[in-house]
């Protein structure tokens, strides 16, 4: 309620240490990734049976607007977003490599990494080590989501040139309706609020606070904090690699439970307690509980639109 943002200003330290914590030990666990993904660099080629070779030029000119709206959006020179599209590739690789060897991409753990590199290339400031790392992180996140639907679509025998053309179409009506549904409901209800908490956001923004502040900028003992939730986070990772895995909680959800509201956990607590409690007709749950979840996250999100759409009238009329 009215006490979260002051309490949630501490919090977020040993919140963040778990999630960075687990990070780190997975990254470690990921390093032949990086090593394999040096030689999928290697062999990238526009073949007869690959993607289409209009894409580089898409590519070319995706660069070019990166480069211009990191300026203009971001205040980060060209020098600068050359630096981020250098970490860019590389990074992506990575996580194209474990979403298609795993199905996990580690879209946060590469861009506060970025931050991490980027905080020593431009030291002490804050909102374009953010930045940086947010568009490191927002590309990952869609090679992970690309490569999925691609994959779907060559189960399918949909054609690899025909999905990238309704991918890219996809960016442009996708960009047209998120751009005002955010800039609607961060107007009406704030950002790092009670209500819209943004918790990925709040450990980009603590990684950024380090790298350029260091650890004199916390507040009182939450140094302190981020480290036992780092070490708490990096050992529940390892352990999570032995036969204990169905008995530990995972350091992500931990940090975010740290970050989050109260009523977010009680709520995710609750549904899985009904989840497990539904465990007594398998078939069903099975065949449906994956549908209820995602129905009622489209009707929560609408009806949040709804509302902050209706206050925005209120306050205009």
């Amino acid at each position: 309620g009215s006490g979260y943002e002051p309490l949630s200003s501490w919090l977020i330290w040993p919140g963040v240490g778990l999630m960075v914590g687990g990070a780190v030990v997975s990254l470690a666990a990921q390093a032949r990734d990086f090593l394999g993904a040096v030689k999928d660099l290697r062999s990238v080629g526009v073949s007869r049976g690959g993607l289409p070779r209009w894409s580089l030029g898409v590519a070319a000119v995706a660069c070019v607007l990166a480069v211009v709206l990191g300026g203009m959006l971001f205040g980060l020179g060209v020098p600068s977003m050359l630096v981020v599209l250098a970490l860019l590739v590389p990074l992506c690789a990575v996580c194209a490599r474990g979403a298609g060897q795993t199905d996990v991409s580690p879209v946060g753990q590469v861009g506060n990494l970025t931050q991490v590199i980027f905080g020593g290339v431009r030291p002490g400031e804050l909102s374009s080590n953010v930045a940086a790392g947010s568009v490191v992180a927002g590309a990952a996140a869609q090679t992970g989501v690309s490569l999925w639907s691609l994959k779907a679509g060559h189960l399918l025998g949909a054609s690899a040139s025909r999905q990238l053309a309704a991918q890219l179409v996809g960016v442009t009506v996708g960009a047209v309706v998120a751009v005002p549904a955010y800039l609607l409901l961060v107007d009406t209800y704030g950002l790092g609020t009670a209500v819209l908490p943004v918790p990925a956001a709040a450990q980009f923004r603590a990684v950024a606070e380090v790298s350029v502040r260091g650890l004199a900028g916390l507040p009182l003992y939450a140094g302190w904090a981020a480290l036992v939730g780092f070490t708490v986070g990096a050992l529940s990772t390892l352990a999570a690699r032995s036969r204990a895995s169905r008995w530990l909680p995972s350091p992500v959800a931990m940090g975010i439970g740290f970050i989050t509201p109260a009523y977010f956990a009680v709520t995710l607590c609750l549904g899985a307690g009904m989840v497990m409690l539904a465990r007594k007709w398998p078939k069903t749950t099975d065949a449906h509980v994956s549908s209820v979840g995602a129905g009622a996250l489209v009707g929560e999100s609408l009806m949040g639109l709804f509302v902050a759409a209706t206050t925005v009238l209120s306050r205009s009329a």
